[in-house]
């Protein structure tokens, strides 16, 4: 079984070291080398694709397939790699794996492991908000069972089990925040020796603020490290910036490190490619402290 590294240490130091990790954590990357530039050109990558890590009923009622895409950098350098798993937005309804390709490239080209996930989606999840929340509930379950997937296939991938990371944009996000903090959902199945838990998460255009209010999602201190992006207001949701920050304010009181970026004035996502206007700053050093990526 998959064991979450540090996990206990972090969960008791957390809330005493958030200030020190967030002024220090921009100096732990260096501007170059593997995991923070580019080392492999798009053509020295290769791409496995479809690969099915589950099955589950959709919203209708019928078995489907789970797939995902990998997107390896090529033979030799470490024996293991950190993994990043990039989810796609499209409000639980739409959008597809292939969406987050392009930004899966830019990490496997630096030396990660990445992963382009796709995950059940109700094209009438806007019908209700019974319906909505099913449909981010089974998104979430995915993303777990996809965690799952890769820590029992590492060996194949040279993945390293203890170092995954799920970045997320829009609804993405929120399956990047869940594969952090919820229980999963269905446990149980033929994976369910290896643990369906992120060791750290990356959302912009998201939180989980709904799932507290309704008692669905609480905070502990095993829970993994998280990096949030959002604005002031939301342009797609309409939610301020104090109210998505409910979701970082309960790790951070569960003893949890959580960072919450605020944009300034109305939107809904940020860049989340490596080499982008936020990885020097802000998500590359947060991959680099909470992966453990010096020791990697």
């Amino acid at each position: 079984m998959a064991t979450r590294r540090n996990r206990t240490t972090r969960a008791t130091l957390g809330a005493l070291v958030a200030l020190a990790v967030t002024a220090l954590v921009s100096a732990c990357m260096p501007a170059e080398g593997r995991y923070s530039s580019v080392q492999h050109p798009v053509s020295e990558l290769t791409t496995v694709a479809d690969r099915v890590y589950g099955q589950a009923e959709d919203y209708a009622g019928t078995v489907v397939p789970l797939k995902l895409d990998l997107f390896l950098p090529p033979a030799g350098g470490p024996a293991t790699r950190p993994t990043v798993v990039l989810v796609h937005g499209g409000s639980f309804s739409g959008g597809d794996k292939s969406n987050m390709a392009g930004t899966a490239r830019g990490y496997a080209q630096r030396g990660y492991v990445a992963v382009a996930l796709g995950y059940r989606l109700d094209p009438n999840a806007a019908e209700s908000t019974q319906r909505y929340l099913a449909a981010a509930t089974d998104a979430i379950d995915d993303g777990l069972e996809a965690v799952r997937w890769l820590r029992a296939n590492a060996t194949t991938y040279r993945i390293d089990p203890e170092r995954i990371a799920v970045i997320g944009s829009s609804a993405g996000g929120a399956v990047a925040l869940g594969t952090a903090i919820a229980d999963d959902p269905t446990p149980g199945g033929p994976l369910a020796a290896w643990s369906p838990r992120s060791d750290a998460a990356v959302s912009t255009g998201a939180h989980l603020t709904p799932g507290i209010d309704l008692g669905f999602v609480t905070f502990e201190p095993t829970d993994s490290p998280v990096l949030m992006f959002h604005y002031d207001v939301d342009t797609a949701t309409g939610n301020d910036a104090a109210y998505a920050r409910r979701t970082c304010d309960g790790l951070t009181d569960a003893g949890v490190y959580c960072r919450f970026v605020q944009q300034p004035g109305s939107g809904h996502t940020v860049d989340l490619n490596a080499g982008g206007p936020w990885w020097t700053d802000e998500i590359g050093p947060f991959l680099w402290d909470q992966l453990d990526i010096p020791n990697a």
